[in-house]
């Protein structure tokens, strides 16, 4: 050996003996926590995380991770407290608190609270006014407590800040028909028609928007066209949020209207139906994954 190759050889082990030294000894139970909270054995993901607290007091990660294990189960108050722990406890980790954030608001949704969750993500948006997924939860919330005009004011920095998603453009369409702005409206979703002629958004909002303008048979054309697309991708189109439309109230007494919202509900069951034969096939292959390891059967 060389004297190069042996000082390359002492230089390597050198590096490596510093990353295992300065490895954070929590690590590895941070990694199992991950790993058993995709398979939604919370409860175990709960016990890795909070060994790694023990070893680890201030990895404000943890905390993180114990917060939003919690709303996976829907134990909100657990979350809740834990996330405000770690505004507490890392006032000055921006990360940290921007994440927090998001969890507090994403947690007073679920209560209803459109107020204080509008609180929470607007605390975002002063901290980083290029979180696009803040910038877009404020302004569904802002649309569904009525105050269109706001709502506007999103989502046209949200398709400013990306031109191209399909989701912005929907809500920018939809808070201007709210806002009574139909000519911009119109423009809003034929853009999205332009970006993704299969998306069943574009036809949604253009269907609301001729029902609207008195357009019945446009809308209703435009409704089935969307539900179309729906099928094709396989994704839902709500019956419940289109009979609650008020949008599409002038549709309500027409038989078209009851045909397509019976096919929507069809479709809508239908995709219950593949998600829970999935969830089904999921759990049985987690169980023989832990009978085969010895693990004892998880308690629900």
């Amino acid at each position: 050996m060389t004297l190069r190759s042996t000082h390359t050889t002492l230089a390597l082990l050198v590096l490596i003996g510093l990353a295992v030294a300065c490895q954070d000894p929590s690590q590895p139970d941070q990694a199992r926590g991950n790993v058993l909270r995709n398979q939604g054995r919370y409860e175990e993901a709960l016990a890795a995380y909070r060994k790694g607290l023990e070893k680890s007091p201030n990895r404000t990660v943890l905390r993180l991770r114990i917060a939003e294990t919690y709303l996976d189960m829907g134990r909100l108050e657990e979350a809740e407290r834990a996330y405000r722990e770690v505004l507490e406890r890392s006032p000055d980790d921006e990360a940290a608190l921007e994440a927090a954030f998001l969890g507090l608001a994403q947690i007073a949704d679920s209560r209803g609270q459109n107020e204080e969750a509008r609180k929470w993500l607007t605390s975002v948006l002063e901290r980083n006014p290029e979180n696009l997924y803040a910038r877009m939860s404020r302004a569904n919330l802002r649309l569904s407590a009525g105050k269109a005009e706001a709502a506007v004011e999103d989502y046209a920095r949200a398709v400013e800040q990306d031109r191209t998603n399909k989701a912005a453009l929907y809500g920018y369409g939809a808070a201007l028909l709210a806002a009574g702005d139909a000519k911009n409206a119109r423009t809003a979703f034929e853009r999205l028609e332009q970006l993704d002629g299969d998306s069943p958004l574009g036809a949604y909002g253009l269907a609301r928007l001729a029902a609207k303008e008195g357009k019945a048979d446009e809308a209703l054309r435009l409704l089935g066209e969307a539900l179309r697309r729906a099928k094709q991708k396989g994704v839902p189109l709500d019956p419940k949020e289109v009979a609650g439309d008020d949008f599409l109230a002038s549709l309500r007494d027409r038989t078209d209207f009851d045909r397509l919202l019976g096919e929507m509900r069809a479709h809508t069951a239908a995709l219950e139906a593949e998600r829970a034969r999935k969830e089904a096939e999921l759990e049985a292959r987690r169980a023989e994954a832990r009978r085969q390891a010895g693990e004892e059967p998880e308690k629900k």
